[in-house]
């Protein structure tokens, strides 16, 4: 069975921690509330890897400390019993910790993903959820 943490580790990342948040289901009826769930791995001041599992599943890095946003990409739900070969390669180009780590992966990352490039906390905000699937 293929989890979540098979995942991170297949990218070269840190084993995750599990967090969660209730926030509320819709801006009309904020007396319904739902639990979000999400695995992260990293350090928020550098870079990390967030894979978010409910309600939907996408994974996105922040490195915003060197400029650099993923966008959210969609990913298989898991455990699975197989996750897809070209999907976790896709997954190795996005989120490779390698990428992120040393000063000529983020030079190479931002030549090769230009539309990563030039983020803030304050950019990302602004421009609300970003998604490429």
């Amino acid at each position: 069975m293929y989890r979540v943490e098979q995942f991170y580790a297949d990218l070269g990342w840190p084993r995750p921690k599990r967090l969660s948040m209730t926030v509320p289901r819709n801006e009309r009826r904020q007396s319904l509330v739902q639990k979000i769930y999400w695995y992260e791995s990293g350090d928020r001041d550098s870079y990390v890897l967030q894979v978010n599992t409910y309600p939907k599943w996408y994974a996105a890095v922040f490195a915003i400390r060197f400029r650099i946003f993923t966008g959210w990409h969609k990913i298989p739900k898991l455990p699975v019993m197989r996750f897809p070969k070209s999907q976790l390669d896709l997954a190795v180009e996005l989120f490779h910790v390698s990428h992120f780590a040393s000063v000529n992966g983020r030079r190479q990352y931002r030549k090769d993903h230009p539309e990563s490039v030039g983020f803030t906390w304050t950019k990302i905000r602004a421009l609300g959820p970003a998604t490429f699937d």
